[in-house]
């Protein structure tokens, strides 16, 4: 698990909220979902017109579309370099404005799983979804309603491009035994 992925999920919030849930002899289920490339994946043309939408300044769409139609890459092997090509996806990876270009291209996507029936709920308050940049974490009472999330979240990725690495996703149950279980050992 990523550090990022637990300062997220240790949030006070969620913290609070798991620990009433497990103090009232619930269960938890988290889903740490680690995201494959996705810094590299985010469409410009996508990202641009999301930005319009989020009504940012035209100065600074402008920059931005700038940016990345200046932007080419190529490969050095051996000193050599190859032939250049232009990058039509992808945000620097550790750039000032990376992660927040990433949670814009990506917060429509939460949105619609927030409005997703499943989750925790706490009086009035239901959450089912945590997030920063590329590190998203789904959280349920039952297993089967966590799979739904899944799903939905791999759904609503595929149509932004962006993939879901399972064999780096890790899921956590989180239950009045389980966290004596780790006080014993």
């Amino acid at each position: 698990m990523q550090n990022q992925q637990l300062s997220i999920w240790l949030s006070e919030e969620n913290l609070c909220s798991t620990t009433k849930y497990v103090a009232e002899g619930s269960t938890v289920y988290a889903c740490f979902i680690d995201m494959s490339k996705a810094f590299e994946r985010v469409c410009h043309h996508k990202l641009l017109g999301k930005l319009e939408s989020e009504k940012v300044p035209r100065k600074i769409i402008c920059m931005l579309n700038y940016i990345f139609s200046v932007s080419f890459a190529s490969v050095e092997f051996n000193g050599h370099f190859s032939y250049k090509w232009k990058n039509s996806r992808g945000v620097r990876q550790g750039g000032a404005l990376s992660a927040h270009l990433f949670n814009i291209y990506t917060s429509s996507i939460l949105h619609e799983m927030n409005s997703i029936e499943h989750g925790c709920c706490i009086g009035l308050t239901k959450r089912n979804v945590q997030a920063y940049a590329d590190d998203i974490v789904l959280f349920c009472p039952t297993s089967s309603a966590l799979q739904k999330l899944i799903d939905k979240l791999t759904e609503l990725c595929g149509n932004h491009d962006l993939k879901i690495n399972y064999d780096k996703t890790k899921v956590v149950k989180l239950g009045r035994q389980d966290i004596y279980k780790n006080f014993i050992n």
